[in-house]
């Protein structure tokens, strides 16, 4: 696999003022293990959405979002390998806490990123095209009222327009309950670059062992879990 070249990756947020310095890639590692947990968490999804639907449980839907969205889809990390035809279709069939603030940051830093992906929602919202006719199929065995979401994307007022204008809002605002540094893609950069040593040699090596297994349990020290045995198989 090659080396991600976070700098030419990254350069339409730094470009904009959104970033300033970036993390180094062993930084990048220890934020992506602190931060697995919560990404697979049902914190990240709008799980009332999708009470109703066949599919509705986050276990039980993941196989069927998997075969449209591919291997990308088992990316936990900060997403920036996947492919942008991915994260759309990600979009398109997972609904999530309020305004998908990184997975458009993450769009953006595609080039014609934002353009693209209007133009899958409005092909999804048009239901003509072979394609938009199969994920809307399932779509609507994912949760019961896809169009309504996906309406969500479009228009002047919609998300992909407030990307376009770097309208995003914050953690706080957007009421997450995620950490706020996991709320979005540069946050989380942010979070990662000054929140972990930057080089292997900046911590004695047999320490490293101990941290890296303490990282992904920062879920479960401040109390928390996935939560999917929370969600029931049916309704009712």
């Amino acid at each position: 696999m090659a080396p991600l070249d976070l700098e030419t990756r990254l350069a339409p947020l730094r470009n904009a003022g959104r970033l300033a310095e970036l993390p180094t890639p062993w930084q990048l590692l220890q934020a992506e293990l602190e931060m697995a947990p919560f990404v697979i968490s049902i914190d990240v999804t709008d799980e009332p959405f999708y009470a109703g639907a066949p599919l509705r449980h986050p276990v039980v839907r993941q196989p069927f979002i998997f075969r449209e969205v591919g291997w990308d889809h088992l990316r936990i990390g900060t997403g920036l390998r996947s492919g942008l035809l991915p994260i759309c279709r990600h979009l398109i069939l997972t609904v999530h806490r309020g305004m998908p603030v990184w997975d458009l940051q993450l769009v953006h830093t595609h080039a014609d990123g934002l353009a693209t992906l209007r133009r899958a929602i409005e092909d999804q919202l048009a239901d003509e095209s072979p394609t938009a006719r199969r994920l809307n199929r399932l779509a609507r065995r994912l949760m019961p009222d896809p169009r309504t979401y996906h309406q969500r994307f479009v228009g002047p007022d919609g998300w992909i327009a407030q990307a376009e204008a770097l309208d995003y809002p914050t953690a706080d605002q957007a009421g997450a309950t995620l950490p706020p540094e996991y709320f979005s893609l540069v946050g989380f950069l942010e979070h990662a670059q000054t929140g972990f040593p930057a080089r292997f040699a900046d911590v004695a090596w047999h320490r490293w062992p101990g941290r890296l297994l303490r990282l992904p349990l920062r879920l479960y020290r401040e109390g928390g879990s996935l939560g999917w045995a929370r969600i029931p198989l049916r309704d009712g």
